[in-house]
């Protein structure tokens, strides 16, 4: 549970007693300055707790503090902790500060103004949360409070990043390391599922005129290992062909886990539930697949070129 949550520091934030300083802003000429959210008041505090549940009643008697203290308890129990901080982290809040000066800025103006005050909230929450080494991540349902992740033990993606020259599967890289840390498991299969074919495909269709993929990533691994002759040959030791091999397992694994149970399908009561350390082994795994195939291609490639300059 995110204990950190009911930190003194956060909660004073919430309550609008804590300061959070504003950068200068050259383009629109205004100087660095402090500001908080808006201060609550009990009848607030009060209000607060019914969006979530919580009986009037039921809060206990006491200090501002101590009464956001008790609802953020029942919030931590309920598990709501991702609702509770969409509701103090809303943009929308921010935005209804500005009203009566709406005529002074463009929607561009206003749209940085509320970014710069929403990311100085998100950076004072983070520095406290650090010293529990904890993070607060945003992901596609809002906020989350998550451990730091010990990036140590993730596979270097350095080989497809600086070698596959497409955007598109330099962001797939990111977006997986993402989910990993924001605990969207299901996602990161489906995201690694995506990154291995579009390797495959990358490489396929730059070396094949009339290649059109169908999405089978299986029939496209084949072809892969075809072209860049990765198979396994008598003259291998035997333990090089046995990893040559698992490089099949791996894909055949990974693909079919994302058509059985991953999030781009329905399946109901036969979804199985994926925990952190079967995710970080899917996304290393892929991450050592697509790295191996990667470098195999990139010197293939480079041989060719040589090759060819020498005649």
């Amino acid at each position: 549970m995110n204990f950190e949550l009911k930190s003194k520091d956060i909660l004073q934030l919430f309550l609008g007693d804590a300061e959070v300083s504003i950068p200068d802003n050259n383009e629109l000429g205004i100087n660095g300055y402090n500001i908080s959210m808006p201060y609550l008041t009990h009848a607030e505090i009060t209000g607060v707790g019914a969006t979530f549940g919580i009986n009037s009643e039921e809060i206990v008697e006491g200090n501002r503090l101590e009464r956001m203290s008790y609802i953020t308890q029942k919030i931590i129990q309920s598990k709501k902790e991702t609702e509770f901080l969409n509701y103090f982290l809303d943009k929308s809040k921010i935005v209804s500060r500005y009203t009566s000066e709406f005529s002074l800025y463009t929607d561009e103006e206003l749209s940085n103004l509320v970014s710069q005050e929403l990311k100085a909230y998100e950076k004072y929450i983070k520095r406290i949360l650090k010293f529990s080494n904890k993070k607060l991540v945003k992901g596609t349902h809002g906020y989350t409070i998550l451990p730091i992740t010990d990036n140590s033990y993730i596979v270097s993606t350095d080989d497809v990043e600086s070698k596959i020259d497409v955007n598109y599967v330099q962001r797939l890289v990111k977006h997986i390391k993402q989910s990993l840390d924001e605990a969207s498991y299901d996602s990161l299969v489906t995201q690694c599922r995506t990154l291995i074919e579009e390797i495959n495909v990358y490489i396929l269709e730059n070396n094949m005129n009339d290649y059109k993929s169908n999405g089978d990533i299986n029939k496209q691994n084949q072809k892969v290992k075809k072209l860049l002759n990765i198979n396994q040959k008598s003259d291998y030791d035997k333990r090089v062909n046995e990893m040559l091999g698992g490089l099949d397992k791996i894909v055949n694994a990974i693909a079919k886990m994302r058509n059985d149970y991953s999030d781009s399908h329905g399946v109901g009561s036969r979804r199985i539930k994926i925990n952190k350390r079967e995710a970080k082994l899917i996304m290393n795994a892929t991450f050592t697949y697509c790295n191996y195939i990667t470098e195999v291609y990139v010197d293939k490639r480079e041989k060719v070129e040589k090759d060819d300059h020498n005649n």
